[in-house]
């Protein structure tokens, strides 16, 4: 009964650590994203200033 139990709590735990490897590669992706978007924004701005300028 105990053996059961311990091996029930390691397959649980090994669950857990996918999920949460799982979800910090989600994070990891959106905040590329994130990241990707920001560096078109700012490029965007600095096009349009260098346009006004003219």
């Amino acid at each position: 009964m105990h053996g059961l139990a311990q091996n029930g709590k390691r397959g649980g735990l090994r669950r857990v650590l996918f999920m949460v490897s799982k979800f910090s590669q989600m994070r990891n992706s959106l905040a590329v994203s994130d990241l990707k978007q920001d560096i078109q924004r700012v490029a965007l701005n600095k096009n349009r200033e260098r346009l006004r300028e003219r």
